[in-house]
């Protein structure tokens, strides 16, 4: 986001909020009573307007002399004729039809019947208001996620500015003294704010409490610590399991306490293409894993992070236990007129309503808005083979890999650069694309939906396709934050800040 761009928007919502108080003193004491009568010939303005075809001839003459008197002594330099003019017509004006009793509240009534017609009208026609609620998008939209930072504004002012532009607020969780977090302390705060939850916990005796939900913050905390594991070295005592693969083969457990450096991942001498074979050290102990040094990282990192170890959770007293930002989802205008002149094409990112879908653990959807990329047309044949896509469209005899030439999307995708990873066998309750050899055929009327980030997605994969009358509209521009992502959607390439970011899950056959 250019830094103009953020100036030129925090002066905007600056003079929004504050511009009429700074008109006010900012004015001569000839210039502030001019502004007074010009509020008072406004306000007779529109009375004339909305009522002239009900007023008697006399009360609109009687009007159009007031506006007439007004605007020659707004328009003359005359200091007494303003002052006598303001004064004549801030009280009681004779020769007007008396006021209505109630005739204020109706007015405003009214007012606010007209404006909320005309937002429901657009909103259920034109164009949607829309927040990503889920990370299922990411890094193409973003929904409620964590950012690491060293650095946190520490004014009221950076805050709100912080907040204002990039819908950041801080979590910053610094240990009083030596104890444990513990997991199961989680539970909301008090609200201070409207719609701003919180979060409270413990670490050893002491309470701490964090902007958002209990879902959130654990979420965030657990990606905090999956980013720090990534990079590592991480510490093990002696005991602690090391490995738990997919098969369900009993775990491997330390030999003795220390620190696994990543950089001792290495295939074994008698690793094969069809065996391979992976050693690492953590202290002075050697160890032999079956499956490649990537496959190895990422099943250690999930058991590390496990919170049933309780590994990271032990502080002492200056320890920060996370520091960052939460920030919000990207809010969208979704163009509901998109499909009204022309069907949806593959590649599309699209919202849609999860009406009559069914979820098969039973979870539930959390919302009844969805967006997704369309990726299936009635009647196609789709594949994941090696985490890229495959469609046999409607009458053709073979599979195609779906690519740039369809939408850019595609080819960011299966870039695995930028936080984009390809695309995700899933293990159960996931019913479709679970292996290499898994097709899936798209009824009629029908479309299938995947999120961007495929290992963190719950879409058609679990279940389904979606009918052609869920479908809402394609979303149009990021309105706010001002991130990266601000303007029209899923034009950006991977983001080259963040590098090469590989699968975490295995391919099946």
């Amino acid at each position: 986001m250019p830094l103009y761009v953020q100036i030129i928007v925090d002066l905007a919502v600056f003079w929004f909020f504050f511009g009429n108080y700074v008109q006010k003193y900012c004015r001569t004491p000839q210039g502030k009573r001019k502004y007074q009568l010009a509020q008072i010939e406004k306000f007779f303005h529109n009375y004339l307007l909305r009522d002239r075809d009900i007023l008697e001839p006399r009360y609109v003459q009687r009007l159009t002399d007031i506006l007439d008197d007004i605007r020659n002594a707004r328009k003359s330099n005359d200091d007494q004729l303003i002052s006598k003019t303001l004064e004549k017509y801030s009280n009681d004006i004779p020769g007007l039809p008396p006021a209505k009793k109630g005739a204020k509240i109706s007015d405003q009534l009214e007012v606010l019947v007209v404006a909320l017609g005309l937002a429901f009208g657009v909103r259920s026609l034109f164009i949607q208001p829309f927040k990503i609620p889920t990370g299922s998008m990411q890094p193409t939209l973003y929904g409620i996620h964590f950012t690491p930072a060293e650095e946190l504004p520490s004014t009221k002012i950076g805050k709100f500015f912080s907040f204002l532009n990039f819908s950041r607020q801080n979590i910053d969780v610094v240990a009083k003294s030596d104890g444990r977090f513990d997991w199961d302390s989680m539970q909301p705060g008090k609200n201070y704010l409207p719609f701003f939850p919180s979060t409270q916990f413990l670490i050893g005796m002491d309470v701490y409490r964090v902007p958002g939900s209990v879902a959130e913050v654990q979420r965030s905390i657990y990606e905090y610590y999956q980013e720090k594991a990534r990079k590592g070295p991480l510490s093990f005592r002696q005991s602690d399991p090391l490995i738990i693969y997919n098969q369900g083969a009993y775990p491997i457990f330390v030999r003795q306490s220390g620190e696994l450096d990543w950089s001792t991942l290495k295939l074994a001498a008698n690793s094969t293409a069809e065996h391979p074979v992976t050693t690492l050290k953590i202290g002075s102990e050697t160890y032999e894993l079956p499956g490649l040094p990537e496959d190895i990282k990422r099943n250690i990192i999930r058991l590390y992070l496990n919170p049933s170890t309780s590994r990271f959770f032990d502080l002492k007293a200056g320890d920060t236990l996370i520091r960052g930002f939460l920030e919000t989802g990207d809010h969208l205008f979704v163009n509901r007129l998109s499909l009204a002149f022309k069907e949806p094409k593959r590649g599309d990112v699209m919202v849609f309503t999860t009406d009559d879908l069914e979820d098969p653990d039973g979870s539930g959807f959390g919302g009844r808005y969805y967006v997704k990329r369309l990726v299936g047309l009635p009647g196609d044949t789709l594949k994941i083979v090696d985490r890229k896509l495959y469609v046999k469209p409607k009458g053709e005899a073979d599979f195609r890999l779906l690519d740039a030439n369809d939408a850019k999307g595609f080819e960011r995708i299966y870039s695995e650069t930028g936080a984009y990873h390809g695309y995700a066998h899933m293990p159960e309750p996931a019913i479709h694309l679970t292996s290499n050899s898994a097709e899936m055929q798209i009824p009629e009327g029908h479309y299938v939906m995947l999120g961007d980030n495929s290992e963190n997605s719950k879409d058609s994969r679990y279940w389904g396709s979606v009918p052609r009358k869920n479908l809402v509209g394609k979303p149009g521009v990021v309105w706010w934050p001002l991130s990266r992502r601000w303007g029209f959607i899923d034009r950006l390439d991977p983001d080259p800040a963040i590098g090469p970011t590989p699968a975490n899950y295995p391919v099946i056959p």
